[in-house]
């Protein structure tokens, strides 16, 4: 399984199917962390400017939408979303029959935790957890 296969599995989850990049960064990050993967699993973090992020997930969300795999479209004048193609939805149902259940449920909990918020909330939550990521942001906590 590749990395950028959560992506489209993360994008499949739950009865939220549109996210923002940082959605994705976000979730991606909490999955990690709650199912305990390493760099060599999974994408490696790094604090940049709104917490943990991974120059990665941009370069996959890009393939993915250069494979037609995902398409975005702009959710405001600053802000883009992410959904999965008919061959994304197709390629999350293929993908998933080999995936185990609790990373399943660890994705889906991470997902819904993220979309389940605003993001600042999302953003104070990393940062009381993982100050280490935040070195480098501009946003001040709410």
């Amino acid at each position: 399984m590749e990395k950028r296969d959560f992506i489209i599995l993360l994008l499949s989850l739950g009865g939220k199917h549109t996210m923002t990049s940082l959605q994705i960064m976000y979730s991606l990050f909490i999955f990690k962390v709650d199912a305990n993967l390493s760099d060599d699993e999974f994408y490696s973090f790094r604090p940049y400017l709104y917490g943990p992020s991974s120059l990665e997930v941009y370069s996959d969300l890009n393939g993915l939408k250069n494979d037609a795999v995902v398409f975005d479209f702009p959710l405001s004048p600053v802000e883009r979303g992410f959904s999965l193609t008919g061959k994304g939805r197709k390629m999350a149902e293929d993908i998933s029959k080999g995936v185990n259940p609790s990373l399943m449920a660890k994705l889906a909990g991470a997902k819904n935790f993220v979309t389940s918020r605003r993001i600042m909330e999302v953003y104070s939550y990393l940062l009381s957890k993982f100050p280490e990521y935040f070195a480098t942001a501009i946003a001040e906590p709410f």
